[in-house]
């Protein structure tokens, strides 16, 4: 019984310790840009991806994320945002207000319309069949 004290401690101290030192030890990502041809005198390995159609040129090894992969332009259009000020120039949408419900009072329904209507329909049809 002392042994499996001992056995869940250090499973526990594991648990809480290596976490963060495999998390902090992980380089992140970094997107790459896409290059529209491969460089007359490229340096490294070169490889492509096809991302919107096109082949995206870029340095790096093979099966590189294509959600890092950008266009120049995509990345000029993403650069200028997040250098906007300010916020945005337009006037901001009004709320969206709850629309009213439809309430339906007991009996206000046709035969046609109820709900056991409906049923007995489909149960005649599948009993035909």
């Amino acid at each position: 019984m002392r042994m499996q004290s001992r056995t869940t401690r250090l499973v526990a101290f594991a648990a809480l310790v290596l976490p963060p030192v495999f998390f902090t030890a992980m380089p992140a990502a970094e997107a790459k840009q896409c290059s529209d041809a491969l460089p007359s005198h490229p340096q490294g390995h070169w490889t492509y991806r096809l991302i919107d159609g096109r082949k995206c040129w870029y340095e790096g090894e093979k099966n590189f994320p294509k959600a890092l992969l950008q266009w120049p332009e995509q990345a000029a259009a993403l650069s200028a945002f997040d250098k906007a000020e300010g916020g945005p120039k337009e006037p901001p949408l009004a709320p969206v207000t709850q629309t009213e419900r439809l309430v339906v009072e007991p009996g206000s329904l046709t035969d046609l319309e109820s709900f056991e209507a409906r049923w007995r329909s489909i149960e005649s049809a599948l009993s035909k069949n």
